[in-house]
């Protein structure tokens, strides 16, 4: 593979997840490492080019959305999507891929079900506060499973836009 093919690849590549990232609001690590090893890179390497960008592609996301941020919670956030990253990148080769495979796929399923919990158990959706230990915890299990196979979370945090919510609560 030649260092012109690497670079235009990777431009693109970083465009196409930049583009996807914005329009719906994840890290786009999703999109952006299936690109990379599509495109000739190792897996290993292409998951470690995701997991270095992933704070730069937050930041501008982060800053593009700043009136929607909400600091305090994303304090919570921080401490417990860190403290998983750091448990989860230190389990990683202890757990069996199948076990990895399963936890990434109940993942997905809860967070699907928790972005249109509002639509499907309008009563229930009302009823949840979420507490600063509530937070930390999710975003503790959250990271630690990501964390274990090297990915961002940003796909799997449930978001629901204030037009949704203010219309079925």
């Amino acid at each position: 593979m030649s260092m012109d093919y690497l670079l235009i690849s990777c431009f693109v590549i970083g465009l196409v997840a930049g583009f996807m990232s914005g329009m719906f609001g994840i890290g786009g690590g999703s999109i952006r490492t299936p690109l990379l090893i599509l495109s000739g890179i190792p897996p290993l390497s292409a998951l470690a080019i995701n997991l270095v960008v992933i704070p730069f592609f937050s930041l501008v996301g982060a800053l593009t959305h700043r009136v929607n941020v909400d600091v305090r919670t994303g304090v919570y956030v921080v401490v417990g999507g860190c403290l998983g990253s750091f448990v989860g990148a230190l389990l990683v080769g202890l757990v069996p891929r199948i076990v990895l495979a399963f936890l990434f796929l109940a993942s997905s399923v809860v967070t699907v079900f928790g972005m249109y919990l509002y639509k499907i158990a309008p009563k229930v959706y009302g009823k949840i506060n979420p507490t600063p230990r509530s937070i930390m915890f999710g975003a503790f299990i959250l990271n630690l499973i990501t964390g274990m196979r090297g990915g961002s979370g940003g796909s799997l945090f449930p978001t629901v836009s204030k037009d949704d919510e203010a219309r079925y609560s």
